[in-house]
């Protein structure tokens, strides 16, 4: 099967099935089992993801153990703080990630991209500065919701905003790829 199919089905897995039943089970019994729900469809969809790809992105690695790591304290001590900081920092690492290599010019995002797309290298630095500071409008906004909503709240904005978001950043950045990788 095709590298778009494999990427798109990894993209559905990883970000928006487990998102999805953490968003169903919390509106069924709350938030504490809607995280153990949350971490646990994140482990299995990683794990997935690798036996499907055959290989471990380290963005999914990141962003699954801290979904799983933080979810586990939550559960363990009943207290959703843990989770709801999780996309908070998350999103501080990955934009300080991404932050550092554009002001060292270290090409962070054509080390992990560069094989499915041949761009130059004005244009990775371009993204990694949009993904950089996409990166912390996303740990902001997480940082409001979580402490200005309450629980159902921040999920909302989570589900409905956050998420929809991503997906339209992520496809006005591809749009962008594909208009460079045509000239």
């Amino acid at each position: 099967m095709s590298r778009k199919f494999w990427v798109g089905l990894r993209a559905a897995l990883l970000d928006f099935l487990p998102l999805t039943l953490f968003f169903i089970t919390n509106s069924i019994d709350g938030i504490i089992t809607g995280t153990l729900v949350y971490l646990l469809s994140t482990a299995i969809a990683t794990a997935l993801s690798v036996w499907l790809q055959k290989r471990l992105p380290l963005f999914a690695l990141v962003a699954g153990s801290m979904v799983v790591g933080l979810g586990l304290i939550t559960v363990i001590l009943e207290d959703p703080f843990f989770i709801k900081v999780q996309p908070t920092l998350t999103n501080i690492i990955f934009g300080t990630g991404l932050a550092w290599s554009y002001f060292h010019e270290g090409g962070v995002l054509e080390r992990f991209f560069g094989h499915m797309f041949q761009l130059n290298n004005p244009l990775w630095r371009q993204l990694e500065l949009r993904w950089c500071v996409f990166f912390f409008a996303l740990a902001a906004t997480n940082e409001l919701a979580r402490i200005s909503l309450d629980d159902n709240g921040w999920l909302y904005i989570k589900f409905f905003v956050v998420a929809p978001a991503t997906t339209i950043f992520s496809l006005w950045n591809l749009q962008t790829i594909r208009k460079a990788s045509n000239q």
